[in-house]
């Protein structure tokens, strides 16, 4: 999928939007309700799911192609009928930048600090040109705004031309920060705030409450997230820091002083992010505690897809605008995660009970 590569955006007028909303409201019925996702959770072998999805207009065969395919089509559905293909580069840049730390991490075992011909700005070091992608292809995701295999040559081989000029210089302060520190979660947290910039101001730009107001509890929820897993793993305050994405600057002073507190206040962060109805249950309150044990990491992550699921149920509200197709696509997307994770179970043997205690129902 290729979207042009501008900044100069206006904001939306959802006038424009009665075409895509009707289209969209039909492509609904092809959602997985919550009976179809309890069936997929209770199947009993993969043939039983294969049969699931088909019936909601998903391919017939391998289930991975299958579920690939689908989220590829409602990308390009998307494509065809949204007037502003700028909601679109918001959410699918964050593959391009996950693309991106896996091509970096990959080449930088050839590199060196003399492997740069110059200082100036961004300037990626020399590759091997014999190097070849195949073999990054399971890491690697797609849908996305650069294909794959190009955004490897055009770090590999150091040819800006090929790829948006924002991803081809944080490319070069992936390297750059790499050629430093030699550190790998340095690369991805550099790569990750350049990703969150970009989207955010993104949705900025845009000016659609829904959509601000979506990409903002995202950051929220993953703040939260970060904080939980540096006092877990005791990083210290000066890397949770770095590590907090770009969130405004009183969330992000909220978040640092909670990285003292003792476990039984911790739930006091709830309250100062405004995430209180979220977390209200006593096994919710109890992940937040012993974030860290076994299965709290996959708890919280189920919890906090809730939380975004139950954002995108505004939508329903609207007539007409981009809130439709929008939230369509982040609940494909939902359901498609969803069914991956029942298929995982199934496959490691997970009781159907203990598969549905991961899933993200709430569509």
């Amino acid at each position: 999928m290729s979207l042009e590569n501008t900044d100069k955006r206006t904001a939306v007028d959802p006038d424009n939007y009665g075409y895509a909303t009707g289209r969209i409201r039909a492509l609904e019925a092809s959602l997985l309700s919550p009976s179809d996702m309890s069936r997929v959770f209770e199947a009993r072998q993969p043939e039983d799911i294969s049969r699931v999805i088909q019936d909601k207009g998903y391919a017939s065969g391998d289930i991975e192609d299958a579920l690939r395919a689908r989220h590829s089509e409602t990308y390009e559905i998307m494509q065809q009928i949204i007037p502003d293909t700028d909601f679109i580069e918001a959410l699918l840049l964050f593959n391009d930048c996950h693309n991106l730390k896996v091509v970096i991490k990959y080449l930088s075992a050839w590199w060196t600090e003399n492997s740069s011909e110059n200082e100036n700005s961004a300037a990626l070091p020399e590759s091997d040109p014999s190097l070849a992608w195949h073999g990054l292809e399971n890491m690697l995701r797609t849908p996305s705004l650069v294909e794959p295999s190009k955004l490897f040559r055009a770090v590999r081989d150091r040819k800006p031309e090929m790829i948006p000029d924002w991803l081809y210089e944080l490319a070069g302060k992936g390297a750059e920060v790499w050629l430093k520190t030699y550190d790998t979660g340095n690369v991805d947290m550099i790569i990750d705030r350049g990703a969150w910039e970009r989207a955010s101001s993104i949705a900025g730009s845009l000016g659609n409450s829904f959509f601000i107001g979506y990409m903002a509890l995202r950051q929220k929820l993953l703040g939260l997230e970060i904080l939980l897993r540096c006092r877990a793993l005791r990083t210290g305050k000066e890397y949770l820091a770095k590590a907090i994405p770009p969130v405004p600057t009183d969330i992000r002073e909220k978040l640092l002083e909670a990285y003292d507190l003792e476990s039984d206040k911790i739930t006091s962060i709830i309250d100062e992010l405004g995430l209180n109805r979220s977390f209200s249950e006593p096994e919710q309150t109890k992940i937040l505690q012993e974030y860290g044990e076994p299965g709290t990491a996959a708890a919280y992550n189920r919890i906090a897809d809730e939380v975004l699921a139950d954002w995108l149920k505004k939508a329903s509200n609207v007539l007409r605008g981009p809130e439709v197709p929008v939230a369509y696509l982040l609940r494909r997307e939902l359901e498609i995660k969803n069914i991956r994770i029942a298929l995982t179970c199934l496959r490691n043997g997970v009781p159907p009970a203990q598969a549905r205690e991961l899933a993200r129902l709430a569509i």
